[in-house]
């Protein structure tokens, strides 16, 4: 079946040229899953724009839309498709110039996203805070009080968020919390495969220990380092 495809966000609406999303599972040597389903991205070619709003989406790290992606057929009762990608980050931009084509500049994006849903189907990362016909999660006026660590995470020197380390390279341990400013909290990175030094010193256990918060979003630089014996 033919059909369009429009990009939906913000109010604007924008053609597709081309796409695609893709879905992973790891298996064991007999075929059975062993892992959690993973979203490995949405890939995008699309018509450019006049606007810098796309381009000023990739430039902040914080900046998370909610996409759609709408699939209309060309046949009068063909059936259409909505995909919906929730909070979503765009981690790689190309703006591209042809001047022998027929769509002479585009614009390629690579996208991650914290969930994704078409119909019944949906799926979900540990950092979404979005979900259908509600705005993003805000606390309510109890728990604004409430001292807690929202979530920690890894990323690299250019706040790109990593799932693995390697020997020699600084990292950033992100710790978002609440109403924590002035505490002490200690955070166990529990790594198999390496150490890790904070100014200098080697965690003992990956663990950092009475590390005081000073603002929401703490950003605390560690080195990589070789497992110690």
């Amino acid at each position: 079946m033919s059909f369009t495809a429009k990009l939906l966000f913000d109010d604007k609406e924008i053609n597709i040229l081309d796409f695609s999303y893709t879905f992973s599972q790891e298996s064991d040597y007999n075929g059975n899953p062993s892992s959690k389903p993973q979203f490995l991205g949405l890939s995008l070619i699309i018509e450019a724009t006049k606007d810098a709003d796309l381009l000023e989406w990739m430039t902040d790290p914080f900046m998370s839309k909610q996409l759609k992606i709408r699939l209309e057929p060309r046949a009068l009762n063909g059936k259409g498709r909505t995909l919906n990608f929730i909070d979503s980050c765009c981690v790689n931009y190309v703006e591209q110039f042809t001047s022998d084509s027929e769509n002479p500049m585009t614009i390629n994006l690579n996208i991650t996203s914290a969930g994704m849903k078409e119909g019944t189907a949906e799926f979900s990362e540990y950092w979404r805070v979005t979900y259908p016909n509600t705005a993003p999660v805000a606390d309510s006026e109890t728990s604004d009080n409430e001292p807690r660590i929202v979530e920690y995470y890894i990323t690299d020197t250019n706040n790109k968020r990593i799932e693995e380390t390697i020997v020699g390279e600084n990292i950033l341990l992100n710790i978002d919390s609440r109403n924590l400013i002035g505490e002490k909290l200690t955070i166990n990175l529990d790594n198999q495969t390496v150490d890790f030094k904070y100014n200098g010193d080697i965690l003992v256990n990956d663990t950092l220990t009475d590390y005081e918060i000073g603002s929401n979003l703490e950003k605390i630089e560690l080195e990589v380092i070789k497992q110690q014996n």
